[in-house]
């Protein structure tokens, strides 16, 4: 009934939008329809080109000018620009973590989905990879589950980059930065005939690092990463397109450069991650008589590999390595009318995909890990019944082996129609999505312990005794989805107006992190047992811990968007209110004295707040800015005895805020022809670090500059992140009692030359 409550109350304040909105057209004075005179957004996905032709979604674009002027690298340097977008820098290029409008959570599925040229990337742990020929990145926020299902009820990042069709040539990027950061790229742009394209790209970069590590005085999160981009397209006729893409990305660096509080960076294990990427995608644009199908078949294949010193101490706790291996394939239908009616248009498609995921993830207890978070607890019990009995191993450490093997079926059918009354625009669409996932676990310890008398000084019993504990078995977990969007919206002139109602789900799924504490827990168990003593604890029901549920959510959208052009000057802007009701959040915590973290759903939470941006050009002057508010609190969450009913969501920014000006003189020089100056800033917070709103980061803000000198062949670019270095940071938790932070990055600056021959 609460699910009808709230999407009912969003339909009625469509209906007031609708009488609102003829109030507005009486005043409105004709003038003439505008067109985006920065560059043209051409994207290949027929669901994304459905969603960018659409007057109700609240949306972002940014080009290939913009991000290189600011240094926009990468998805993570895109937070705040985005209003209510944040996606913290820290751990390493494995943590993609998304936090938008009160949506977000630290570990497994993302909340917003990542499209590369109409390609959907499978999994999160691929999210974070440099840019390279970018055309144009949209983020569209707010649910899109209708179209592109599961994981996307924050919105979705649609990125394009260069076809063969728009540039031939090559394309030169090379700098250098402190902390010897240096990149390279090089990329090559064909017509082999007038209808076939061909590009090939490739990338490199290397740092040495931004945080030193007490412990061995090095640099601890250094970075080595390459991608190799290839593009065949292929314009057999007016009536049928295909193409061929393949992205390559391979990475090796260091990270994790987690810290107690006013103290450095200082543990004794290796922390990195590896990964190897690898996307193929065949698509293909078909035009009937009557319709246009579309067709996207991707296989993508996942290694990757993380090594942690799990305690973040200098001491010897526990370490922690997992690796995977995913290979998911997917396929994309889509259909939709040649020639579109007069008043109707529409998009239905069909979805199936297959991912298969190996994890091997053990967990190293050493000397100290074993002697305090394993044996203090065991003897704990034995000493209550027997008080000069001590628990001994043989081992000084030893591994807790676990093997996952995950597979995910899933499958769905949608449809979305835009009728058009006038000025009007009414959407209606729905999916049905089926998801299936088959999870087999495999955890197993050995160890030999040794019982003594600490009174005699002696061995009780035959010394030296083996024990094996073991959870192996099996879970699944079923998701049949129906999301529903309706929408209107009116144009007129230079002003729209729109409403919308929307709901999405985040999938849920398995706590593999938890498993080193299951496992801790049954291993004093067993060596109870073996004992013939009851144990402290009683037996791990495993599957009622281990799964996690699919949290849903309902969002309503109320917005205005300004687009006005006069001689040389140009505005857009954009308003958005919205509210979120989220339902079985699913909400990251450390279970109290335990070694890993895991998912639960929480239970239910509320997020409302606005979003503002602005574009301003007027001749050589560029201004933007965007602001987000988010009040994002629990309605219903309890945990143990604590009640967090009306406490704020962790890691969710309370403002998000970009401001940038752009100005550019002409030299009139026959070598320097353009200087162009930009300085902008980016600024976040309020963001509180756990449920009991106890500690927190404040609002900061980061002063970032560029210096731009253009000749005819080529582009000289100085530049400087953090000028005003500020400190702050980016991540906290908590872990065996103890209370970690990652640091914002320091002062950067550098240079770096970019041609177009």
């Amino acid at each position: 009934m609460n699910n009808l409550h709230i999407f009912v109350r969003s339909l009625v304040v469509l209906s007031v939008l609708l009488f609102c909105s003829s109030l507005f057209s009486a005043d409105i004075t004709p003038e003439q329809e505008l067109l985006d005179t920065l560059e043209e957004v051409v994207v290949s996905d027929t669901r994304i080109r459905f969603v960018e032709s659409q007057n109700s979604v609240a949306k972002t674009t940014l080009f290939s000018k913009q991000l290189s002027q600011q240094q926009r690298l990468t998805p993570k340097d895109v937070s705040a620009v985005v209003p209510n977008l944040y996606i913290p820098d820290y751990g390493s290029s494995m943590t993609s973590t998304i936090y938008l409008r009160g949506l977000g959570t630290r570990i497994d599925q993302p909340v917003m989905g990542l499209y590369i040229d109409g390609v959907g990337i499978a999994n999160k742990n691929s999210f974070d990879a440099d840019f390279l020929d970018v055309r144009s990145l949209a983020v569209y926020r707010g649910p899109q589950g209708s179209l592109f299902g599961k994981n996307t009820i924050g919105g979705v990042m649609s990125i394009t980059t260069i076809s063969p069709f728009d540039f031939q040539g090559f394309k030169l990027k090379a700098g250098y930065a402190n902390h010897n950061v240096v990149v390279g790229k090089l990329s090559y742009y064909a017509l082999i005939k007038d209808n076939i394209g061909l590009s090939i790209a490739g990338a490199y970069r290397h740092s040495d690092g931004f945080f030193v590590n007490q412990y061995d005085n090095k640099r601890v999160d250094w970075h080595h990463s390459g991608d190799v981009h290839l593009k065949f397209e292929h314009r057999v006729d007016s009536t049928f397109t295909y193409s061929h893409l393949a992205y390559l990305n391979l990475l090796w660096q260091g990270g994790f450069p987690y810290h107690l509080q006013d103290e450095p960076v200082n543990h004794n294990d290796f922390c990195g991650y590896k990964r190897q990427n690898l996307l193929y995608a065949f698509t293909l644009n078909k035009q009937t008589k009557h319709l246009i199908i579309g067709s996207t078949l991707s296989y993508q294949l996942l290694f990757d590999r993380m090594d942690m010193d799990n305690d973040h101490l200098p001491q010897s706790y526990f370490t922690l390595s997992q690796q995977q291996k995913e290979h998911s394939v997917r396929e994309e239908l889509t259909l939709k009318p040649k020639k579109e009616k007069e008043h109707w248009n529409w998009l239905t498609g069909a979805s199936i995909g297959f991912t298969h995921n190996d994890m091997h993830a053990p967990v190293t207890f050493l000397e100290q890990g074993i002697d305090s978070l394993i044996l203090k607890n065991a003897n704990n019990g034995i000493q209550t019944m027997f008080p000069n009995w001590r628990l001994k191993f043989s081992e000084s450490q030893f591994p807790i082996d676990s093997r996952f093997h995950t597979n995910t079926i899933e499958a769905a059918v949608y449809h979305t129609s835009y009728f058009n009354v006038g000025n009007w625009q009414f959407e209606a669409g729905l999916r049905l999505e089926a998801d299936k996932k088959y999870f087999d676990y495999n955890s197993t310890a050995n160890i030999h312990f040794s019982l003594l008398d600490t009174d005699k000084n002696t061995t009780i019993g035959n010394g030296q005794i083996p024990v094996t504990t073991q959870l192996k078995g099996t879970a699944s977990l079923l998701s049949l989805e129906v999301l529903p969007r309706v929408a209107v919206s009116y144009h007129k002139n230079i002003l729209t107006l729109f409403a919308s109602a929307s709901a999405g789900y985040h999938a849920g799924g398995f706590n593999t992190q938890l498993f080193s504490d299951l496992m801790r827990k049954q291993m004093q168990n067993d060596l109870m047992e073996n004992m013939h003593l009851h144990p402290t604890d009683n037996k791990n029901d495993v599957k009622s811990v281990i799964i996690y549920k699919p949290e849903h959510c309902l969002t309503s959208e109320l917005g205005m968007r300004l687009h006005k052009q006069w001689q040389e000057s140009n505005l857009t802007s954009e308003l958005v209110l919205f509210e979120t009701e989220l339902f079985n959040q699913q909400q990251t915590v450390f279970p109290e004295k335990s070694t890993g973290r895991m998912m639960t759903n929480a239970g239910r939470s509320r997020s409302f707040g606005a979003e503002l941006s602005l574009n301003f050009n007027y001749k050589q002057l560029s201004l933007f800015a965007s602001y987000g508010y988010t009040n994002a609190r629990f309605i219903k969450y309890q945990s143990a005895q604590n009640d967090y009913k009306n406490k704020r969501i962790p890691y969710i920014p309370l403002n998000t805020l970009a401001v940038g000006a752009t100005y550019s003189f002409d030299l009139k020089h026959n070598f320097f022809q353009f200087l162009r100056i930009n300085a902008n800033t980016t600024a976040v917070g309020k963001i509180f670090w756990n449920e009991q709103n106890d500690v927190s980061q404040p609002f900061y803000a980061l002063l970032n500059a560029n210096l731009e000198f253009q000749t005819k062949y080529f582009t000289l670019a100085l530049w400087g992140k953090n000028l005003t270095c500020t400190k702050y940071n980016v991540f906290y938790f908590e872990s065996i009692g103890n209370r970690f932070l990652q640091s914002g990055k320091p002062v950067s600056f550098g240079v770096e030359i970019r041609a177009e021959i």
